[in-house]
C-alpha cells in the first residue's frame, strides 16, 4: 500500500481505492450470495482489513488544536445524545415500534461485531485521508464535501441508489434517508478533520447502536425523520465551525489557552444548548412533530381553556373524533377556532361535528365538515401564551 515514484507516496489513492473496493465487493458481490457466514463473517473481515490497513500507515494529525480536541469529542457525544432524544421525543407524539433486529445474545454479539468493524473501518479511514498530507493542498471545503459524499454513498447500499426512480417513494427516501445521511456524514467529516477518528466515530457510534440495539424505536413520519435528521447535524456543524479558531489566531490562542479553557468550555455548553433550544423551538412551531402550539385569544373556551394557555394540537384522522373532544378548526372565512365536540351528525351522508364553546350559551351556528378540521387538542400548557400576546400588542402600538 506505500508505494513510492519518484520519491512521492501515493498510500493515500490506495486508501481510498481500498475504501471504495471495499463497498463494491460488499454489494455486487457478497450481498447477492447472502448467508451467516458473508454477513457476520466476510463483511467485517473486511471492514476490519480496511481499519488495521489505515493503522499500519499511522495516524495523520487533526487540523484541529490539541487544547481543543477533548473538546470536541465531548461536543460530537452532546450532538449524537441531543439527536437521539429529539427521535424519541418525536416518538411519544407519533408512535413506537419494536426493532426488526433480534435481540438473543448470539443476535447482539454477531450485530456489535457487524457494526463495530463498519464503523472503526470507515471512521479510521475517513480521518486519515482528510488530514493526509497531500489532501491538504485542495480547498477546504471541497475536501469536505467530496469525503461526505464518498462516505454518504458507501454507508447506503448500492441497489438503494440505483431503485431511485422520479417518484414520491424515491422523494421520501431522499428527504428521510438521503439528505440526513450526507448532514451526519458532513458533521463527521468536520470532526474527523479537525478531532480524528474520535469524535466522528463517538456521534456516527451513538446513532447506530441506539437503531440496532434499542428494542423500542420512534416510527416517524418521513418529514419529521428527515427534519431531525438533517437539522441537528447542520446545526451542531455551524456551532463547531463558530467554535473551531481559523489559522491565524491559533498562536494567540495557544498563548493564552490555559486561562480560557474553563471559559471555552462553557461556551460550548451553553452553544450546544441554545442550538438545542433553538431547534427545539423550531419543531414545535412548524408542526413537525404532527402537533402544533396554538396561543388562546379568546375567552369562549372558559374554564377549561383560558386566555394565554398554549395548546398543543395534533393532526388525527377526522374518524377518530369523538363527542367531548376539542377540536381546532378553521371557519369559512378562514379564521381558526377551538371548541368541543357537543354532537356528531350525518348530513347527506357526510360526518359532520356541532361544536360550542364552554363558555357559550349556544353551539356554533354553522357544522364543522371533515375537511375544515386542523387537529384534536391533546394538551394544555397554563399561562405561558402571555408572552406571545404581550409582545403582539407590543408590537402593534
Amino acid at each position: 500500500m506505500d508505494i513510492t515514484l519518484k520519491g512521492v507516496r501515493y498510500d493515500w489513492w490506495g486508501v481510498l481505492v481500498l475504501v471504495i473496493a471495499i463497498y463494491l465487493v460488499i454489494n455486487l458481490v457478497l450481498l447477492h450470495g447472502g448467508g451467516f457466514f458473508t454477513v457476520y463473517v466476510l463483511i467485517p473481515l473486511l471492514w476490519a482489513i480496511l481499519a488495521l490497513t489505515v493503522w499500519q500507515l499511522g495516524t495523520q494529525r487533526p487540523a484541529g488544536r490539541a487544547g481543543m480536541r477533548s473538546t470536541i469529542v465531548f461536543i460530537a457525544a452532546g450532538i449524537g445524545l441531543i439527536q437521539i432524544f429529539a427521535m424519541v421525543f418525536a416518538g411519544i407524539f407519533y408512535s413506537f415500534g419494536h426493532s426488526p433486529y433480534s435481540f438473543t445474545t448470539k443476535s447482539i454479539l454477531q450485530n456489535f461485531f457487524y457494526v463495530t468493524t463498519a464503523l472503526v473501518g470507515m471512521e479510521l479511514s475517513r480521518a486519515w485521508l482528510l488530514n493526509h498530507r497531500h489532501f491538504k493542498k485542495l480547498n477546504l471545503y471541497v475536501k469536505l464535501m467530496a469525503i461526505a459524499l464518498l462516505f454518504t454513498f458507501i454507508s447506503i447500499p448500492l441497489n438503494t441508489i440505483t431503485g431511485v426512480r422520479a417518484d414520491l417513494e424515491s422523494l421520501q427516501w431522499i428527504n428521510s434517508t438521503f439528505f440526513p445521511s450526507l448532514a451526519q456524514n458532513l458533521l463527521a467529516t468536520y470532526l474527523a478533520f479537525i478531532g480524528g477518528a474520535l469524535p466522528a466515530l463517538l456521534y456516527r457510534g451513538f446513532l447506530q447502536y441506539f437503531m440496532w440495539f434499542c428494542p423500542i424505536l420512534p416510527d416517524l413520519e418521513w418529514v419529521t425523520e428527515g427534519f431531525i435528521g438533517t437539522g441537528i447535524p447542520v446545526a451542531g456543524l455551524i456551532v463547531i465551525e463558530a467554535l473551531h479558531p481559523g489559522r491565524g489566531e491559533r498562536a494567540k490562542i495557544k498563548r493564552k489557552i490555559r486561562s480560557r479553557s474553563k471559559g471555552k468550555t462553557y461556551a460550548v455548553i451553553g452553544w450546544s444548548v441554545t442550538a438545542a433550544i433553538v431547534l427545539g423551538m423550531v419543531l414545535f412551531s412548524t408542526g413537525t412533530f404532527g402537533f402544533k402550539p396554538t396561543v388562546l385569544v379568546s375567552g369562549s373556551m372558559q374554564p377549561a381553556l383560558d386566555v394565554g394557555d398554549i395548546v398543543l394540537v395534533k393532526k388525527v384522522n377526522p374518524q377518530a373524533i369523538r363527542e367531548g373532544d376539542i377540536i381546532k378548526f378553521k371557519e369559512s372565512e378562514g379564521t381558526s377556532v377551538i371548541h368541543r365536540v357537543v354532537a356528531i351528525n350525518n348530513e347527506e351522508g357526510q360526518r359532520t361535528f356541532q361544536t360550542k364553546g364552554d363558555a357559550n350559551s349556544e353551539p356554533d351556528r354553522d357544522p364543522v365538515y371533515e375537511y375544515q378540521i386542523e387537529g384534536r387538542v391533546i394538551y394544555t400548557i397554563p399561562k405561558l401564551g402571555w408572552v406571545s400576546i404581550g409582545i403582539k400588542e407590543l408590537l402593534a402600538e
